[in-house]
């Protein structure tokens, strides 16, 4: 090898010294690489793998709880106060409100006062029914007993503190007044159905799309409800804002927890809930200075049309990203969640229906309920959990119970 160095002239030393330098540089490189490809490998292959845990790839890619993660779950969580607005707006739009029968021109000579005095019989079913106007305009001192009764065609309504309401509007007192239960009934029809179709649709084309398109057809369809004339008209176009609700409630709830792990999989679910309580607050203070359920309807719906900017705010889900070729893992999550709230949405139909139980028997709603609580204390007993084991007294007692 000295021989052969003292033979070889120096441009031709320093050419070999620069290739030998290439060619270890150029080893390095293939190694550095090779090392990259094979974590790009180990990582795509999780992500093909059919039995690899999309929750666990999300995680290490984007942590259990981060700012974008902390954004995201605000912006979830104020997603509840239309929710609450228009699940709950039933109390503003149908009032308890005093309502009489309307006077009839021929009587129009009486004063108000008068006229409620004469035509009122003492029956549980004033003013629905009223004297016979036409008898007491020829024989207005005529022993009330034999008057025969008749309905009221008409109403005025006291305007004192609500100035306009569905009830006034569409006269939804009396024979009518179940419509008001029925409103209600339709609403969380709605929604039980709009969780159940939106759900399907978000788990074949994704969170953020079903999530939006529920978003402006919410909005759209509020400002419309604070235009209809017609009740059935409204009845139909409630229903569909009723729909939009419900995917609006699933997809959200949903696309908060698929964001978060560990811990935060406890904790964001009660902060998800909160801005329901808000919404009410909200609406109550809109409800009080403004008295005239359209114009309350008007203000929420432009309340509404605010969440139209999550189309530029939000992304899509990266769990259900790369859980879409795994096709029974990502709809287990929005169908596990949308049986869950179905028995809380057939309750939510009912209650109305029971309310209105009162007109047979006062009591009966109440007694009904106490039922239906000692059947959920049976449903409980055989739980594998608890069955046939020592609840724990204190916290430490529970801490330790959880983790077994």
């Amino acid at each position: 090898m000295q021989t052969l160095f003292l033979v070889m002239s120096e441009d031709e030393i320093e050419k070999l010294s620069s290739g030998v330098a290439k060619n270890s540089t150029s080893v390095r490189k293939d190694a550095s690489e090779t090392k990259n490809d094979s974590k790009s490998n180990e990582l795509a292959s999780e992500l093909r793998n059919s039995d690899a845990n999309s929750e666990d790839v999300t995680l290490k890619v984007l942590g259990e709880f981060g700012k974008w993660q902390l954004w995201l779950s605000v912006y979830m969580a104020l997603l509840k106060l239309p929710l609450a607005w228009y699940q709950l707006n039933i109390i503003f739009m149908a009032p308890p409100q005093e309502f009489w029968c309307a006077k009839p021109e021929s009587l129009s000579f009486l004063t108000d006062k008068e006229w409620r005095r004469l035509c009122a019989p003492l029956i549980e079913e004033y003013p629905c029914l009223i004297f016979d106007p036409e008898i007491l305009l020829v024989l207005p001192y005529m022993e009330r007993q034999l008057i025969p009764l008749v309905k009221c065609p008409r109403f005025v309504y006291n305007t004192t503190v609500f100035t306009r309401t569905i009830s006034s509007d569409w006269d939804l007192v009396c024979s009518r007044h179940w419509l008001i239960h029925l409103t209600q009934s339709i609403m969380m029809w709605g929604v039980l159905l709009g969780g159940i179709i939106f759900g399907i649709i978000a788990d074949k084309c994704g969170r953020k799309i079903p999530l939006m398109i529920g978003i402006t057809i919410q909005c759209i369809a509020s400002f419309i409800t604070s235009v209809l004339p017609w009740y059935w008209l409204f009845l139909v176009n409630w229903f569909i804002l009723a729909l939009a609700s419900g995917g609006i409630g699933i997809i959200s709830f949903v696309l908060s927890m698929e964001i978060v792990g560990g811990k935060w999989r406890t904790i964001i679910p009660i902060v998800y809930q909160l801005p329901f309580g808000l919404g009410n607050t909200v609406m109550a203070i809109l409800a009080y200075w403004l008295r005239d359920w359209r114009k309350l309807e008007i203000a929420l719906a432009t309340l509404s049309s605010l969440f139209l900017f999550y189309w530029v705010l939000i992304t899509e889900s990266p769990r259900w990203l790369i859980a879409t070729g795994q096709t029974e893992k990502a709809l287990g999550r929005n169908g596990g969640v949308g049986g869950v709230t179905t028995f809380a949405r057939v309750a939510a139909m009912v209650a109305p229906a029971v309310v209105n139980l009162e007109e047979l028997r006062p009591d009966l709603p109440l007694i009904l309920l106490a039922i239906m609580s000692f059947g959920q204390l049976a449903l409980l007993i055989p739980l594998p959990e608890t069955k046939d084991q020592p609840l724990p007294d204190t916290l430490e007692q529970a801490e330790e119970f959880y983790k077994k």
